[in-house]
Parts: C-alpha cells; sequence; structure tokens
C-alpha cells in the first residue's frame, strides 16, 4: 500500500520574519507555519485555522494553546502534512455546524494528505446536535474524506461528534477513496460509527480503538456499508484494533447496495479484539438478484462477552461473497440473554427468496467458549430455502464447563444439525386468479373495522369494487426506529397494472381516505415507507394483503389473518420472530375455529404442514406476544393454499 511522501520541518526553520510580523503566509512549497501566527480567538479561531490551511505551506502545525481551539467547519487541501501538537485541542464551536453535513474537518478530493496528532484531541459536541436549533441528521463528522488519494489519519483522539470520527466515502461521482492509512486514532463517544467505510480501494486500519458509539443506527464500532452498486471496498485490511462497547455491531459489514456488477469486495481484518458490542461480527446482503462476490475474513480475532451473537450473517448465499474466520476466538457471548442455556453463539439465516440458505462460511481452527453448555448455531434454518448449507466447514473447539469436544463441519454434521429445511416438499405457492375469485361482502357500502396489522417495508393489498363507485378506507403509517419518516402516497393501480390515483396520507395520525373507481373488477394499493410500517384500519369493500416474494413482516401487531383452503389444496403455515430477540406467539385454526397448531416463543422458521384435511373456507392464523420476549417484528408466509392474507371474514373472496 502507497504512503504519503510528505516532508517535516522542525519548527526552528520556519522564517523568524513572519513569526514576528504576526503572519505565516508561505513563500515557498517547502516552508511550514503554525497557526497560531495567523492569530487566535479563544471564542473562534476558525479564521486563523483556515487562513493556516490554505496557507500553501506543505507543513501546517496546530499548535497547543492554553485553551482549545474552537472552530467552525474547517477544509484541508492536497499536497500538506497537519500536526496538531501534543495536548492541542480543535473543538467544535456550539451552535455552528447547524448544516446536516458540517463536520469538523472535510477533505474533497484532496491528495498527498498527512493528518497527524499523537496525543491532541478532536472534539464535537453530540448531545447538542439532537436538539432544536439542529436539524436531525448523522453525517456531522469529525475526519471526513471524500474520493481523496494517498491520505494518513494518525494519532488523533475523535470525540463526540454528530456522525462518524471518521468517514471514507464518496464526493459525488468521483470514485472511492484511494490509498489511505488510519493508524492509531481513538474514535469514542461517536453518534453513528466509529468508521464508516463507504468505498474504499487500498485502505489499511491499523492499532485504532472503536469504543462507546451509541446515537443513531447502525451505531457500530465500523461499518462497511456502500451506498451503490458501483462504489467498492477492496483491498482493505485492518489489523491490531479494538473495537468495545458499542450500541451497535462491532464489525458491520451491509452489504445490500452492491449486487452482480460491483467490483470483488476483498476485506481482512488481523488481531483485532471485539468485547461489549450488541453482536461482534455481522454480514447481510440487499434483497437483490445477483450477488457481489469475494472475500471477507477475519484472522486470529477474539469475538468476547458480545450482548447479543458472536457472528451474525443474513442473506449470503453460498454464490455470494466468502467470510472466513481463522484461529478466531468466540468467548462467553450473548450476555444479554436471560436465559443463556436458550441461546445460541452464532446466528445464519433470512436469506433472500429464491437464493439458497446463508451458505459460504469457514471456521478454521477456531475457539468457542460457552458459560454454559448449548447449540452455537441454530438447528433450524432461519432461512425459506429448500436445502441445507452445502458450504459450512472447518473445525471448532468447544470449551464448555463440563469439558471440551471438537466439531467438524463436514457433511455429516450439516445434514445432522439443520435436519430438514422448512420449505422442503412443501406445496407450491399459489398465484392468485381474478377469474376464480368469488368475492363476498356481508355488508356492502358499510365501512368496517379492521385489526390494523401494520406491515413493514412496503405493504400491497388487493380490493374489489362490484361497480364503478367510492371504495373508503382508513390507515396510518407508524414510524418505527429513529430512521426518519417521510410520507409517501399510496398507489392505486387497476388489474392491467395502470395507475389509477395517488393518495396522501402526510401525518402518523390515522387519516380516512377514498378512491373512485370508474369500472368493477380487482384494483391494487401498494404503501411503501421503506423500514417503517403502514396499516389499514377500516374499508368498505372486499381487501386482502398480496403476499410479496414469500414471507411478510408485520410489526408488533396481535390480531387474526385469514386465507382460504379446500381439503384438495395441502398448505404449509410459517412464522419465525426477528433474529431470536424479538419473538412472537402464533395459532392455526381451521375455518369452524378448532386450533390444529399452536407455538410460543416463536424465533427461528417454525411451520405447520396440512397434507390433507376435510375442512373447507376461511382457515385463520392468530398472533399474540411471547412471553417473556420483546415483541416487534415477525414474519409469515402460507403456501399451498389461495395466496392473499383477508383482514376480515366480512369483506373477503
Amino acid at each position: 500500500m502507497k504512503t504519503c511522501m510528505l516532508f517535516q520541518f522542525p519548527r526552528r526553520f520556519l522564517s523568524l520574519a513572519l513569526l514576528a510580523a504576526g503572519t505565516a503566509v508561505a513563500s515557498a512549497a517547502e516552508d511550514a507555519v503554525v497557526a497560531s501566527s495567523f492569530g487566535f480567538n479563544p471564542a473562534d479561531s476558525t479564521e486563523f485555522l483556515q487562513k493556516a490551511l490554505d496557507s500553501g505551506a506543505r507543513k501546517i502545525v496546530i499548535d497547543r494553546q492554553v485553551s482549545p481551539w474552537i472552530t467552525r467547519p474547517l477544509f484541508a487541501r492536497s499536497n500538506c502534512e497537519i500536526v496538531f501538537e501534543r495536548g492541542a485541542e480543535v473543538v467544535a464551536k456550539k451552535g455552528a455546524f447547524l448544516g446536516k453535513g458540517d463536520s469538523l474537518i472535510t477533505l474533497k478530493r484532496a491528495e498527498n494528505v498527512k493528518l497527524s496528532g499523537y496525543g491532541a484531541t478532536l472534539r464535537m459536541h453530540r448531545a447538542d446536535y439532537a436538539a432544536p436549533p439542529y436539524a436531525k441528521a448523522e453525517w456531522r463528522m469529525s475526519i471526513n474524506l471524500l474520493s481523496c488519494s494517498n491520505v494518513v489519519v494518525e494519532g488523533l483522539t475523535l470525540l463526540e461528534s454528530g456522525g462518524d470520527g471518521v468517514y471514507v466515502g464518496v464526493a459525488g461521482k468521483n470514485g472511492p477513496c484511494q490509498d489511505i492509512v488510519l493508524r492509531d486514532l481513538v474514535c469514542d463517544r461517536q453518534y453513528r460509527q466509529g468508521i464508516s467505510v463507504i468505498s474504499a480501494r487500498n485502505l489499511l486500519i491499523e492499532r485504532c480503538v472503536l469504543r462507546n458509539t451509541g446515537g443513531t443506527p447502525p451505531a457500530a464500532g465500523i461499518d462497511f456499508e456502500p451506498n451503490h452498486a458501483n462504489e467498492e471496498l477492496s483491498g482493505i485490511v485492518m489489523r491490531d484494533c479494538t473495537v468495545t462497547d458499542n450500541q451497535g455491531v462491532g464489525l458491520d459489514f451491509y452489504l445490500g447496495q452492491l449486487d452482480g456488477t460491483t467490483k470483488p469486495v476483498s476485506i481482512k481484518v488481523v488481531n483485532c479484539r471485539m468485547s461489549g458490542n450488541s453482536h461482534g461480527f455481522a454480514l447481510s446482503n440487499g434483497r437483490k438478484e445477483t450477488f457481489v462476490k469475494g472475500f471477507v475474513s477475519c484472522e486470529n480475532c477474539t469475538f468476547e462477552n458480545e450482548r447479543g451473537f458472536a457472528v451474525r450473517i443474513r442473506r449470503k448465499p453460498v454464490n455470494s461473497v466468502s467470510v472466513t474466520f481463522d484461529r478466531c476466538q468466540f468467548l462467553n457471548c450473548q450476555t444479554n440473554a436471560t436465559a443463556p442455556a436458550a441461546v445460541t453463539d452464532m446466528f445464519l439465516g433470512n436469506t433472500a427468496p429464491g437464493a439458497g440458505p446463508t451458505d459460504g462460511v469457514t471456521f478454521r481452527n477456531c475457539t468457542l467458549r460457552q458459560p454454559v453448555a448449548r447449540d452455537w448455531l441454530p438447528r433450524k434454518l432461519d432461512s425459506l430455502a429448500t436445502e441445507v448449507p452445502s458450504n459450512i466447514s472447518g473445525t471448532l473447539t468447544i470449551v464448555t464447563p463440563s469439558g471440551t469436544s471438537t466439531c467438524v463441519l463436514d457433511a455429516a454434521w450439516r445434514g445432522s444439525h439443520f435436519g430438514k429445511p422448512i420449505l422442503a416438499g412443501a406445496p407450491a405457492r399459489r398465484m392468485f386468479d381474478p377469474a376464480a375469485a368469488r368475492p363476498f361482502d356481508a355488508r356492502p357500502g358499510e365501512l368496517v373495522r379492521l385489526k390494523p396489522f401494520r406491515f413493514r417495508n412496503g405493504v400491497t393489498y388487493r380490493f374489489f369494487m362490484a361497480a364503478p363507485g367510492e371504495a373508503r378506507f382508513s390507515g396510518r403509517f407508524t414510524k418505527v426506529g429513529k430512521p426518519a419518516f417521510t410520507p409517501k402516497p399510496l398507489i392505486v393501480k387497476d388489474a392491467a397494472g395502470k395507475t389509477c390515483a395517488k393518495i396522501s396520507l402526510q401525518d402518523l395520525a390515522e387519516t380516512p381516505f377514498s378512491f373512485k373507481a370508474k369500472t368493477a373488477g380487482f384494483y391494487t394499493m401498494t404503501a411503501d415507507v421503506g423500514s417503517h410500517a403502514f396499516g389499514l384500519s377500516a374499508t368498505s369493500v372486499p381487501i386482502a394483503v398480496v403476499p410479496s416474494g414469500l414471507a411478510r413482516t408485520v410489526f408488533a401487531t396481535q390480531g387474526t389473518l385469514y386465507f382460504r383452503a379446500t381439503p384438495e389444496t395441502p398448505f404449509i403455515v410459517a412464522v419465525a420472530g426477528a433474529d431470536m430477540s424479538e419473538r412472537v406467539h402464533a395459532q392455526v385454526a381451521d375455518p369452524v375455529g378448532k386450533v390444529l397448531w399452536k407455538a410460543d416463543q416463536i424465533g427461528e422458521w417454525t411451520a405447520y404442514r396440512s397434507d390433507a384435511h376435510p375442512a373447507d373456507g376461511l382457515w385463520r392464523i392468530t398472533f399474540n406476544r411471547a412471553k417473556g420476549y420483546p415483541f416487534e417484528d415477525y414474519s409469515v408466509l402460507q403456501q399451498g393454499a389461495a395466496p392473499d392474507f383477508f383482514l376480515t371474514p366480512e369483506k373477503c373472496w
């Protein structure tokens, strides 16, 4: 990896004439300047610091003063070395940084720069940015690197930013940061991440401490998260780092925006220690048709006392990025578990529909220490796959209070551990057939109250108009978590897929609305607010929820959904909680109300199969809180019977 070819000039060689005159305009490229020679104001030194940075000097010394350098946002240029003297403090001015992206120091398309500050501190005011007059944002960084090349940042302590300690990203369409070194940094109490890596080629992160991040998700120690498929994570090495006590994950890899067109990922994590985070290591793809290739490896790393999983990998089929743990230790994780024997140390699951199980993970000569003997990986696949993983391999030494054993992860182990996948041999999904549908309306034209099932990640409803006229509804959006809520219209389309209306709901309160149909027939209505939720609470026409993909995600709703089955149609109903930490109680009843299946504390995918049944009509699946677990997200699917879920038996088909 290239490093900056910068020259250091001791202060004794500075021009005495320049210092005596109280100015420090560089006369040649080899000159050096001291920031205080431009001036110092304990209330606001932005002018003097920026003049030093703009001076043209090859070396700028931010010298220690009797009080901190108070400043508004600063901008550094190419071809210079910025040295922060030991004991120097640069502090964000209170009441400034009102812009959502205002950062303490920004380098945009800069090259050949070194920022060095052993014993120096850059401080912002994280708590201030969470309240007016500040607009809510997560991009007020301590150091903001945008499409830079040949940059070294070392020795600094970065405290309490309104975003990340260091952001490594892109300026417009200018490509990734290249040949970057982050060394000996302490990123403490950041608002979003200790370090965010959005797009980088040849990045070394060495001997850094990333701790106490908290404020807004992901709140990770370090987050590798490109925004677009044309960005990259290549030639990245992270070594000898400590990642502790972060609100979110220690090492977080979210590859959801990458796909098969992206340059292969290559990330190596060596000799690092993760401890006290929500999870130690997390990796996830998005729900794409193709997946990015490449590898992520952890060598000789320790994951200990994590509050949740040591390792959590989701939506990573075997043809995606491979993950390898080589000589790693996983020690006494799941410290937040109220029932330690009921949890697992690691979690693999939630693949994209049709992509196969999460797979392609190697544990090479690793050690797992458990506080109690338990399964280290769920036995049931938390995925909607039809086969077990084929490439989870390696050797794991498992140490428990009762002894030590060796687990060889071969084909025999995979077959015995995972058993039969949830959808193996399941009936195929049935598609909606409008010609076969027989709409039923027990109270024509009347507005019927519904149990407001709240669906996340977008939901589509299908409704029936017996004749041209008005359909009346009531519904509401629900804000989930901290991501900003932006109202989006409900899109109504006819049977041919043509958009008929865009209905705007502007707030989070329950709101009545209507649609005037010009013709009879079936229509769809789609609400899409990303990770937030939407639910209907009343309808005047027959209506159903349209399955999307294989499963629907529901947000904290107790109630009953209905589906139609006939005696000659075998079907399966499957339910899962979220990440095993959020669980649900569910039961299935036949059309006369006889409960045929129920289960509590559902975390992994759990299913009811009906291969033959005499009952003809509306079956029901009812959801309630699970005993002893948080109740928030859960997912449900049904295959084999008619595809739609009805919200009331009074208006269906």
